[in-house]
């Protein structure tokens, strides 16, 4: 990790956590090595980006000059490591998903061939009950199609490994397939991404 990364990350803990900040919690948060924590609040104190203090036990505890302190947040490094590792999997997950989706619409626009500038309601319906919200790519705007997939993934991770949620995730897939033809009809109706949800009007103003 370099000075630079080391700085970003120690200013990203301070402002979006409550954990403090001696050398145990960090190298257990980031990974970094002991000797390499030292020598990077070393530099960083030199420069004047660090203030530096002690706890009650003499352990050193640093504080980032000049920044706010999160007013809320997690406080325990397991929490905070938790969090970190939760979002990396998201993330990967829904990057390798995304690269699926990509060459399963390429395969299905080759199975089930639509006009020029139209989208295809077999293959929106198919990528959508194989691959969930991932398959609305396709067709659906991006607005509702990106919060889904965050809002699936998380779902997925955490009740997957039940036995009891399978019956529903198979009800979830046929109701994302048949919301991707909606999201494909939708759009060759309107000739671009249109959400399916219904369209709220606004209210007339009231009269004095």
């Amino acid at each position: 990790m370099t000075r630079d990364d080391f700085e970003h990350r120690l200013l990203s803990l301070w402002m979006t956590t409550r954990m403090p900040l001696p050398r145990a919690n960090l190298q257990f948060v980031t990974g970094v090595p002991r000797p390499k924590i030292g020598k990077r609040h070393d530099e960083l104190v030199a420069d004047g980006v660090l203030d530096v203090d002690a706890d009650d036990d003499g352990e050193m505890i640093w504080g980032v000059r000049g920044a706010a302190r999160a007013g809320k947040g997690p406080e325990k490094p397991e929490d905070v490591k938790k969090l970190a590792d939760l979002k990396a999997e998201v993330g990967g997950a829904a990057g390798n998903a995304m690269a699926l989706v990509k060459v399963a619409a390429g395969g299905a626009r080759s199975l089930v061939a639509a006009p020029e500038g139209k989208k295809s309601l077999i293959a929106s319906g198919l990528l959508s009950f194989f691959f969930g919200p991932l398959g609305w790519l396709y067709a659906a705007p991006l607005k509702e199609a990106v919060p889904a997939i965050v809002v699936y993934t998380l779902f997925w991770i955490v009740f997957s490994h039940f036995a009891l949620f399978a019956p529903i995730f198979t009800l979830l897939h046929v109701l994302f397939g048949a919301l991707g033809v909606g999201y494909a009809w939708r759009h060759n109706q309107k000739g671009e991404r249109t959400s399916i949800l219904p369209e709220t009007k606004a209210l007339p103003p009231r009269r004095p």
